[in-house]
């Protein structure tokens, strides 16, 4: 069966060593200019970052380096959302707000989002109607 598609192989024994050696040079040349420029671009957005930030403005993500934290829970969210709708037949809104109200912590922005698909996708979870769901 004929190979198709995917890159053709090279036997580097039939270039000639100068050259092979050229070719890492040229290569060697591009990477310390492309780390010089990334340098260069990296002061240049640490310097509008503290312009920002000297104005009163929010820069999103922190400063560079830094690690978002994200908050740790003793339940996950769908033994959260299990614990929630046991025994109770409720929206997605009811559910998130439950969630949240059982004291589960996230950072997300999409809670309801992940609130929701959890509902669509995980088995233990049955709709009842269209945004209603409880527990099979």
């Amino acid at each position: 069966m004929a190979k198709t598609g995917g890159p053709r192989r090279i036997d580097l024994s039939q270039i000639p060593a100068d050259a092979l050696y050229a070719e890492l040079q040229q290569r060697k040349s591009r990477a310390q200019g492309l780390l010089r420029r990334y340098e260069r671009l990296l002061e240049q957005t640490n310097d509008l970052r503290a312009q920002i930030e000297a104005e009163g403005g929010f820069v999103p993500g922190g400063p560079p380096g830094s690690v978002r934290v994200r908050p740790v829970n003793r339940m996950s969210l769908v033994d959260t959302m299990q614990k929630v709708l046991s025994g109770k037949t409720l929206s997605v809104d009811e559910v998130t707000k439950g969630v949240l109200d059982a004291g589960y912590k996230t950072s997300s922005s999409k809670l309801r989002v992940m609130v929701n698909l959890t509902l669509i996708k995980d088995p233990r979870f049955k709709r009842v109607s269209r945004g209603v769901y409880t527990i099979k």
